[in-house]
């Protein structure tokens, strides 16, 4: 892991993925999906950069899981049934963001690895709104 690579990394940039963050738990970060395949398709990511999971330290794996567990919870109190967790480990894999991160995808939506297939696109403002709407659930757990 390089600085250039986390300079390139669009989850490392804050103004970025700040407005689209749902929550952090603990060194995890919880975003809402900007090419989502399904409403309410989320990711979880370690806050610091990490390209590969074998890189994640005992304390980011216990958050991911916390985080995991916390969209759990929200999906449960809205009523979604099942939801795949998808995790991408490298560019053969089809991942385009080269920072570890797991898409949990609600109900029966097919995983596709091309963003522009994807079903859901939100612009700036649209991601911001919607994540801003689901950002106070996570808080009132």
């Amino acid at each position: 892991m390089t600085e250039k690579s986390a300079q390139k990394d669009i989850f490392c940039r804050e103004e970025i993925i700040g407005s689209s963050t749902l929550a952090k738990v603990g060194t995890a970060r919880i975003v809402l999906s900007m090419d989502a395949v399904a409403k309410h398709h989320m990711l979880v990511m370690p806050i610091r950069h990490v390209e590969r999971i074998d890189e994640l330290t005992d304390e980011e794996h216990r958050d991911i899981v916390k985080a995991l567990r916390s969209i759990e919870e929200f999906y449960k109190a809205h009523n979604i049934e099942g939801y795949k967790l998808v995790l991408l480990s490298g560019p053969a894999a089809g991942q385009t963001v080269q920072h570890a991160h797991w898409h949990v995808i609600p109900g029966n939506a097919e995983f596709v690895t091309d963003p522009k297939r994807r079903s859901v696109h939100y612009s700036g403002e649209e991601l911001a709104w919607e994540a801003d709407v689901l950002r106070r659930d996570f808080r009132s757990r």
